[in-house]
């Protein structure tokens, strides 16, 4: 075994200590949450077009941890299930705000699972998937000094064609809230 002795950079200076240099090092690249609970999960059975959101509002990160980005990662089982859709599938949005603020869009509604063809009339089909989603939120100055929540929703999208009923929905596995 070879123990090499490096320096990397003064860190004999009292200021650093004092300055939160160390805090600073050791919030990199932490887990705050998390999450593996119900509250995002959305589904919808109908027979006209519509939509069901959820949401779940994430542990509140203090002021201090956040060095530059939080990532929020999405991992869920989509379904949509009918005989005549088109357009129909999951989207995700994800809001954030600082302390003491209102939410705002961080990330607009995309899609995390879409079915875009339409079926015969003769088939009935139900098409799951398990997918995972990384955002990067990058910390405004405020949210840096004062903390930050993060939102996220899950909004289940039925277009319908024939009237048949159909059904739509979004899993949560887990959602992992992450400064880095």
């Amino acid at each position: 075994m070879v123990v090499r002795d490096e320096v990397v950079g003064d860190v004999n200076d009292g200021d650093q200590l004092n300055d939160g240099y160390f805090n600073t090092i050791n919030y990199r690249n932490s887990i705050i949450q998390v999450y593996t609970g119900a509250s995002a999960n959305s589904i919808l059975t109908s027979a006209a077009d519509g939509n069901n959101e959820a949401s779940v509002e994430l542990t509140a990160i203090p002021a201090g941890k956040i060095l530059n980005y939080v990532r929020v990662r999405i991992t869920g089982t989509a379904a949509v299930g009918n005989n005549q859709s088109a357009a129909s599938g999951v989207q995700v949005k994800i809001q954030t705000k600082e302390t003491g603020g209102a939410y705002s869009d961080s990330l607009a509604y995309v899609y995390f699972y879409k079915i875009d063809s339409s079926y015969d009339d003769n088939q009935n089909r139900t098409h799951t998937s398990t997918h995972s989603m990384e955002y990067l939120h990058t910390a405004t100055s405020g949210e840096k000094s004062n903390g930050m929540q993060v939102k996220v929703f899950t909004n289940s999208v039925l277009d319908v064609h024939s009237g048949d009923t159909a059904t739509v929905s979004f899993t949560n596995i887990q959602i992992v809230q992450e400064v880095i």
